[in-house]
Order: structure tokens, then sequence, then C-alpha cells
């Protein structure tokens, strides 16, 4: 049997092999990706690979018949260390030694959008086909203001998946998506954007058939990790966010009849608060899911409110609806919503407590 050293890392999202490699080099920003040199047996080879540097995110594998892996929720710009081994499937379960430590430095995701920026800028464009969607700042005119929209979400918060914030529009019944993905929502029935004195334009739901709806979006689905925040104003029981499958295997962050704070699946478990949240003004609400540990967290203001286990295969049938659960399901918001947010990994205590502003 050989030891493994070789690593092949991988861009984030993007499936191609660099190189193989005996010196580990970064991978994307969030995952490196790695396989060990092939070994055989005739009772069959497990493979086993070791983080050792104690970074946050870093996991090891754990014992599998795949000699690849992939360790993903993983920090930008941080220095991981790997090692690998095999071992037979024989009833002595033979190993090799640890391969040498191979040390890989995630990327900074800025260094993707230099090309973007300079393109951008020097056009100077007013909207024209090809940049369609740039006008971050919602003025009729793409300039560097919008791209300091565009680099906050994208180098600042590259997870996110959907950001709505609510600000002025030129054009009557979007909701503009500030996370660099173009997916706009659309406001239906009555709603509409009004000025509040805390918070400046916000979403204004009455509870009578209005919501806000992202064609095309179908949130993350299965059992990827998650986060979904927002400022809200409550005024009775009624959905924030949700998507999924009305029928199960559902995604839905609402306030219960009794006022509580909730995380459903229907059918993966629930997570539910015991504050009574309608009535009390301007509140941050979030909950995180964690899919190599199954857990979840609710978070209300920026600090952990409940903690459990769920688990979730949330299927991709609904759009991302936010103020109701669906057509059919009316149940629909009644108050004030700013600042929703769709992270493609569970944020921890802290940054959660920055975006409620602690």
């Amino acid at each position: 049997m050989h030891n493994q050293k070789a690593i092949y890392l991988f861009l984030l999202c993007v499936p191609v092999v660099l190189a193989l490699v005996n010196v580990a080099i970064a991978a994307g920003p969030m995952s490196i990706r790695m396989t060990a040199e092939t070994a055989s047996d005739p009772s069959g080879v497990e493979y086993y690979f070791d983080e050792t540097s104690g970074n946050p995110g870093g996991s090891d594998s754990g014992w599998q018949d795949s000699p690849f892996y992939r360790d993903k929720d993983l920090l930008p710009d941080t220095g991981y260390i790997y090692r690998s081994k095999a071992r037979d499937k024989s009833p002595n379960l033979n190993e090799t030694a640890w391969s040498e430590p191979e040390s890989v430095t995630t990327g900074n995701p800025m260094d993707k959008l230099a090309p973007f920026i300079l393109h951008w800028l020097r056009s100077d464009c007013e909207d024209p086909d090809w940049c369609e969607g740039a006008d971050r700042t919602g003025d009729g005119f793409v300039g560097a203001e919008d791209f300091a929209v565009f680099a906050t979400a994208n180098w600042l918060e590259f997870c996110l998946k959907g950001y709505w914030m609510f600000n002025d529009s030129p054009f009557d019944g979007d909701a503009f998506d500030s996370s660099g993905f173009i997916r706009q929502g659309s406001l239906v029935g009555d709603a509409n954007f009004l000025n509040d004195p805390e918070r400046g334009q916000v979403l204004s739901l009455d509870g009578n058939g209005d919501y806000v709806q992202i064609t095309g979006y179908k949130g993350i689905t299965g059992v990827q990790p998650r986060t979904v925040c927002a400022w809200i104003n409550a005024g009775t029981a009624s959905d924030i966010v949700s998507w999924g499958d009305i029928a199960g295997q559902i995604w839905l962050f609402y306030i219960t009849g009794d006022g509580y704070l909730r995380v459903s699946t229907w059918g993966g478990g629930d997570l539910i608060g015991d504050e009574d949240l309608r009535g009390t003004g301007w509140r941050h609400v979030a909950v995180t899911y964690e899919s190599q540990t199954q857990s979840a967290v609710l978070y209300v203001d920026g600090s952990e409110h409940v903690s459990g286990t769920l688990q979730i295969d949330t299927d991709s049938d609904m759009d991302v609806n936010i103020g109701v659960l669906s057509e059919v399901n009316h149940r629909y918001f009644n108050g004030l919503i700013d600042d929703v947010r769709i992270y493609n990994r569970a944020l921890d205590a802290s940054e959660i407590a920055t975006l409620a502003g602690n």
C-alpha cells in the first residue's frame, strides 16, 4: 500500500482539477478538495484525511471508502494543514503511516473580482443589456457607488446568496437583490416600501395578500448548511421567509400564534423560542443550520435564543417567499421587514451579533 501525499485542489464551486502536487496550494475561499494516492488491497481500502491546524472550520473526514475529500465551510485567507493515511479492510485493519503534512491556504475572493471591476468602471455604462442588474443603488446609473455595494456583498459576505435591503427602486414592483446574484423580488398585493424613523426605507406588509416572491430562486436546498436572518417589526403571527415543498421538506422561518420565533421543516423537526416578539418593535432574528452536526440555532437581537438538532432535506418545489408560506397556505406577514439575508453556510455567533448591531 502507498502513503497518501498528493492533493488535488479545486476552485470553489468549479469542479476542475488544477494540479496533482506534493506541496499544497490555495483552493477556493471556503473549500479545499483533495485526493489520496490510490492504494489497493484484496480486502479493500479506506482513507482518512486529518486536518491538524485547528483553525476554525477545518474538519477531519473520518474513515471513508473514497480517496477524495472536500473540506468546506472554511474561512477565507486562512491556513489549514492536512495529512492522510489508508487502511485495509481485513480483520486486522492494517494502516499505513501518515503522509507528510500539506499546508493549504484558502483564497481571497477579491482577487477574482479585479478583472470584472476594471471592465465595469471603465465602461461607465447606463444599464445597457450587458450590465443589466448592475445598478445596485437603484439610481438608473452604473458607477462606483454600485461597485461599492457589489464588492461589499461579495468580499465581506461571499456566502451571501440573497440580500434584500428594500431600498429605493426606480422600477415599480421590484425588491433589489444586493448579493450579486440578481435575484430580484416581485412585490405582490399591496406590498410597498415606507420610511421608518428607525431603519429608513423598509418593506411594509398588511397581512392581507401582501408578500415578496423571489421568482426562480429556490433557496438553499437538500441538507446544505444555511443562515436566514432579517429585521422584523411583527404585529401578528406570520411567516418571515420560506421555501421548499408545502407537502413536506419545507424550510419555514416564522412567528407562531404565541409570538414565538420558530423554524419548521415538516418532517425533520422544528425549533421554537419562548419570547413573544409581537408588538415589541424592531427585532433582529436569525436561524443557522450546520449540516455536519445537524445543529440549528435561533438568535434574537444577536444573542443565542435556543438550539437543537434538525434532520432536513429541503425540496426545491417553491420559490423563496418573504412574508408568506405560499399562495395555498396563507399566513401573510403583518408588519415591517428589513434587510433579509440568505447565506449558504451557518454563520457563527459573532457574525450574527455583528449583523444585529451588537
